[in-house]
């Protein structure tokens, strides 16, 4: 005999019951069957709780706000987008949702499988992850500007040594003056 904590089922459970996403498994009729740990950790309810409840109840209080999803599994099998849901304490959570219709132990049973990944939660990494990029592109952009223009600061000088015409000389400087105030401010914006 087998042990069934060796079954392909449970392994199986046990992975969904570990995912990061929260996993909820409901019917047709909106009753729900199954949320793993971390649907229980989002949404502040227990699996048993949930049992027999109706999502809509729990996760749609407004009305009308699950309509488009629905739609897209009636008509495709699937849906996936940012969906506004509310949990045990009634404050608000916005959700990426994918979902899928998925035969149940019957063919004449459907259940649907709702992956949610917390939008607020995964927000402020992404921005982060932005603004460190745009940080980084401008000290990039920085350091390639003062090295164009070192070249202008250093031929500067040289050249007002080699020419003697005042006009021109005039220019050099003004070249040179300019070149070293870009030089300045590149500096001050790298904060060296």
């Amino acid at each position: 005999m087998s042990n069934p904590n060796e079954s392909p089922l449970w392994s199986f459970q046990a992975l969904i019951d570990s995912a990061p996403d929260a996993v909820v498994v409901y019917d047709l009729d909106n009753q729900v069957h199954y949320l793993n740990s971390a649907a229980q950790t989002l949404y502040g309810w227990t699996a048993k709780e949930m049992e027999e409840r109706s999502v809509t109840e729990i996760f749609y209080p407004e009305e009308g706000a699950l309509e488009v999803a629905v739609q897209a599994l009636q008509e495709t099998g699937s849906w996936t987008g940012e969906l506004q849901q509310v949990g045990r304490n009634g404050e608000p959570c916005t959700v990426w949702s994918r979902q899928q219709m998925v035969a149940g132990v019957t063919l004449a049973t459907v259940l649907i499988v709702c992956f949610n990944t917390e939008v607020a939660e995964s927000q402020p990494l992404k921005d982060s992850v932005q603004k460190d990029s745009s940080v980084q592109i401008s000290r990039e952009t920085l350091h390639d500007l003062n090295n164009a223009i070192a070249p202008i600061v250093l031929s500067s000088d040289i050249l007002k040594r080699m020419i003697t015409d005042g006009k021109a000389r005039s220019m050099i400087s003004m070249m040179e003056k300019s070149a070293n105030k870009c030089t300045t401010l590149v500096a001050k914006l790298l904060g060296e």
